[in-house]
């Protein structure tokens, strides 16, 4: 058992940081008078859980720490052992301590626990979203931080 493995399940700290993978349908856009787009946040759907929770990836994990390459594209590369990743897809960053203050004011317990697959040692997931509060959904959606392109 590796060192990811033996964390399974163990929370990330309120002052981490975890990226939400966003196809376009769940992006809001601003067409610009020179009909360009803008991307200007992410809608609460892209924040449903499934059974297991919501997931994403944890930032700061120690194989980002690569020279040369910030732990965000670091996080983007390895997300793409999982995921189809397209340039029109976002990264929605958000700190787990904002997304647990969501959950507190909806009276709810939030967290983010480590849970590695093969090949994608920072998957992580949100636990404790309520999937039929769209307005703590929007609430979370509201609290991202970035929308980092997934592509140059």
């Amino acid at each position: 058992m590796g060192l990811d493995e033996e964390l399974m399940g163990l929370p990330l700290q309120p002052s981490d940081i975890v990226g939400k993978h966003c196809q376009p349908s769940v992006l809001m856009q601003e067409v610009q008078a020179d009909d360009s787009i803008i991307i200007t946040g992410v809608r609460g759907s892209a924040f449903v859980p499934d059974d297991d929770g919501l997931s994403v990836a944890w930032v700061e994990h120690p194989h980002h720490l690569a020279d040369g390459v910030t732990p965000t594209q670091a996080l983007i590369s390895c997300m793409k052992s999982q995921r189809t990743v397209k340039k029109s897809h976002r990264l929605a960053l958000i700190k787990v301590q904002n997304i647990q203050d969501c959950g507190t004011k909806f009276g709810k317990s939030i967290s983010v626990i480590r849970d590695p697959l093969p090949s994608y040692d920072c998957h992580s997931l949100i636990v404790g979203i309520d999937p039929n509060t769209a307005d703590l959904l929007e609430l979370i959606a509201a609290e991202c931080m970035a929308m980092e392109a997934m592509l140059g």
